[in-house]
């Protein structure tokens, strides 16, 4: 009985540690190429300090967009803007009257000029020319209203960015509307 003993405890302890040895050498290629692509990153942050009064958002400039509306005796000059109130909106509004057969583009070129300088970040221009209007004098009042000469060589933009639209002009008081209909809404009604 003893001796039966003495053979287990014989082969207990010689351990077999070839099992174990494969399987660290399998594994520390990948720990070791784990490790490589693994790289610790730092953030700075700081805490927020809170200010009653100020904010992390900064605040967008105010910018405007003309309307002109340029009729056969009158260059109609409107404002919109999302940020400003209607009256400071008709405050900035002017007309331009003709001036015999031809328009005061320097008075024009001024009042763009001023609007320019109390906002900047404006540029757009919306044309809303009338039926009637000749096109060589659009042109003219473009060149204008697009930028200043400064000298022969040097110009100042105004307004470079144009849009045009077509000037609807609003019901006059007592004139019904008339609808029109359309036939082939008609015949889709019906079917």
């Amino acid at each position: 009985m003893f001796k039966s003993y003495r053979r287990t405890m014989a082969e207990v302890e010689e351990l077999n540690l070839i099992p174990i040895m494969n399987l660290f050498i399998v594994l520390i290629p990948f720990l070791l190429a784990a490790a490589a692509f693994y790289q610790v990153g730092i953030i700075p942050v700081s805490t927020p300090q809170s200010t009653p009064n100020q904010t992390d958002v900064p605040k967008t400039p105010v910018t405007v967009t003309l309307n002109m509306v340029v009729g056969l005796d009158l260059i109609e000059v409107s404002v919109s803007s999302t940020s400003l109130s209607s009256e400071e909106r008709a405050a900035l509004s002017f007309d331009i009257p003709k001036k015999g057969e031809s328009w005061d583009l320097d008075k024009l070129q001024s009042q763009l000029q001023e609007l320019k300088t109390d906002y900047p970040k404006s540029n757009t221009v919306m044309m809303l020319p009338k039926p009637k209007v000749d096109y060589a004098r659009l042109v003219k009042i473009l060149d204008a209203v697009r930028e200043k000469k400064i000298d022969e060589e040097h110009f100042e933009p105004l307004f470079p960015v144009t849009v045009f639209s077509q000037f609807v002009p609003p019901p006059l008081e007592g004139e019904d509307e008339e609808v029109v209909e359309d036939e082939d809404v008609m015949n889709l009604e019906d079917d």
